[in-house]
């Protein structure tokens, strides 16, 4: 019930920014109609105005937000078949190897999250945060920086379940 009034408050605060927007777009064509009296502009630098404007209001309307996606928040339960300890330019890492069908929830899963963070939480321990550059499609995964060393060590240890949340 709650997650159902966040959205309704979302989408009610996305339609009063459109709003406001259009308000905008229109005081603005006004106020070149006014100088326009005073002064010879041509139609075309008024047209692209107007036409900037409008294209503003409609790219607002209609992104995408997170908050609206039927994309789920989290997955769970993911195999790991391989763990490798690695370093990148001097930050220590590891290279997570997914299973197959682990490997293509994956892809799924990250394929509408571009552009976010995700958590990997190993054992409900938090492994590391990544930024979606693009779909993880291979089922592995780098992961480099400040990691939990709790969370690396039931890596190794195997059996280790895995699961991601978007942050």
């Amino acid at each position: 019930m709650a997650m159902q009034s966040l959205k309704s408050f979302q989408f009610s605060a996305r339609c009063l920014s459109a709003i406001a927007l259009t308000a905008s777009v229109v005081l603005s064509v006004a106020a070149q109609s006014a100088f326009a009296q005073t002064r010879d502009y041509d139609s075309y630098g008024r047209g692209y105005s107007v036409f900037a404007s409008v294209a503003l209001v409609q790219s607002t309307m209609t992104a995408p937000h997170a908050q609206d996606r039927a994309q789920p928040m989290q997955l769970t339960g993911l195999a790991v078949v391989k763990v490798e300890k690695t370093s990148v330019e001097g930050q220590d890492g590891v290279l997570i190897t997914f299973d197959k069908p682990s490997a293509e929830r994956l892809r799924q899963f990250t394929s509408g999250l571009v552009g976010e963070r995700i958590v990997f939480i190993v054992n409900q321990r938090r492994l590391a945060t990544l930024r979606v550059l693009d779909p993880l499609a291979d089922g592995n995964v780098l992961l480099t920086g400040q990691l939990d060393p709790v969370a690396v060590e039931s890596l190794f240890l195997g059996g280790a379940v895995v699961n991601l949340e978007v942050n």
